[in-house]
């Protein structure tokens, strides 16, 4: 891999998996992210299978913050400059937003209705241009995720939650104004948000239940095969059962959960597993 200022001794450059999305004929796309404190280095790669090497499909001098999967299999990256990067059938396009800022999260309830969030704001696709849906939140808003066009959540700094219901965001009450940083919908109407702190929320805009785990920092949350999966960073991959939290691998520095065509992707460091309900399998980068 050639990266800028790689030759510069001073220079020590930390990379991060995350995240690796699960195609349903065994493919996954695998983003990574290199720095050196000055300047990012994003590349993204298409795996045949977990356990075979991946092919470079992309690598720009940005930094690359999300990656979402539509039901198109286009796949669609958040990036820093507000700029949108897709990718499909072999080609790359880059949109620019209304956004000068970086992008931290990219989501979609399907392909004509995609969201992705930022500095105080949430963005929408309409056709082929981005419009905002909210401005001017005052804090940093870190994940975007929902159930449907008219339930979707967004979360943040400062405990900012917020729900969509097909028209407008609201301002929820929060139980917390600690960080937030992911969120999550389970197979009925409640929700999962997790955050600094040990924080995991259960419930929806009219009622929250708090759960405290302590001194963890919880990073992402998806739902699969109806259990809970949370990332918990050099702590590991955790569950809940109910409201225990059961430690699912140890090893695992988890960083980005993602949940689709029935398999769950857990990425961080150098390293992204595929889990099948049974199985685990898994992928490390070598660099040098």
């Amino acid at each position: 891999m050639n990266l800028k200022n790689q030759d510069n001794e001073e220079s020590e450059w930390t990379w991060t998996v995350a995240p690796a999305i699960p195609l349903a004929d065994g493919r996954i796309f695998v983003k990574l992210l290199a720095y050196d404190g000055e300047f990012p280095v994003s590349y993204v790669y298409e795996h045949p299978s977990v356990t075979k090497q991946g092919k470079l499909i992309y690598e720009v001098d940005l930094w690359l913050a999300d990656m979402w999967l539509s039901n198109d299999e286009t796949l669609y990256v958040s990036a820093e400059e507000g700029e949108i990067h897709t990718y499909k059938n072999g080609n790359w396009a880059v949109t620019q937003t209304p956004e000068d800022s970086i992008l931290s999260s990219i989501w979609g309830v399907d392909s004509e209705h995609i969201f992705t969030s930022g500095e105080g704001i949430i963005l929408r696709k309409e056709g082929n241009t981005w419009v905002y849906t909210t401005k001017d939140q005052k804090t940093y808003i870190d994940c975007v995720r929902g159930k449907s066009l008219n339930n979707i959540y967004a979360v943040g700094r400062g405990g900012l939650i917020l729900h969509f219901d097909g028209a407008f965001w609201n301002r929820c009450d929060s139980p917390t104004n600690v960080n937030l940083n992911s969120v999550c919908s389970n197979n009925g109407n409640e929700f999962y948000v997790v955050g600094a702190e040990g924080i995991v929320l259960i419930g929806n805009q009219n009622q929250w239940k708090v759960l405290n785990f302590g001194d963890i920092d919880f990073v992402d949350v998806v739902e699969y095969r109806g259990k809970i999966y949370i990332a918990g960073l050099e702590k590991g991959l955790f569950c809940l059962d109910g409201e225990n939290l059961i430690l699912v691998k140890k090893e695992i520095h988890a960083v980005r959960l993602v949940s689709q065509n029935n398999y769950l992707c857990v990425s961080g460091d150098l390293s992204f597993y595929r889990f099948d309900g049974s199985d685990w399998e898994s992928y490390t980068y070598h660099i040098g």
